[in-house]
């Protein structure tokens, strides 16, 4: 189940089109990825990630979407292809 965990972001602002959240929990490698994933998307207009300091702070996502669908949507759709991306490389890691 791919359901997407929102306790693991802490939402600022939320629209029909657009959302931002912090990710408290994550660095710059996951947020990078998030954010290169979300570019891939054809709904997605802007995506974009801001740590105010690379040692201390949170990281900070911003996604908006052309309004076709919602930005969770789009979050929920990449988040679930990050995952199986991950357990394919890790089944192909087991099989070295």
């Amino acid at each position: 189940n791919y359901r997407l965990q929102m306790d693991i972001f802490k939402v600022l602002t939320e629209d029909n089109n657009s959302i931002e959240f912090e990710l408290p929990k994550f660095d710059h490698g996951f947020s990078k990825l998030l954010v290169d994933m979300l570019w891939k998307e054809k709904n997605v207009i802007a995506a974009a990630y801001n740590k105010s300091h690379p040692l201390v702070g949170i990281v900070k996502v911003f996604l908006q979407t052309n309004g076709k669908v919602k930005p969770r949507d789009v979050l929920q759709t990449v988040l679930k292809l990050i995952i199986d991306k991950n357990l394919n490389l890790k089944k192909q890691i087991s099989k070295l």
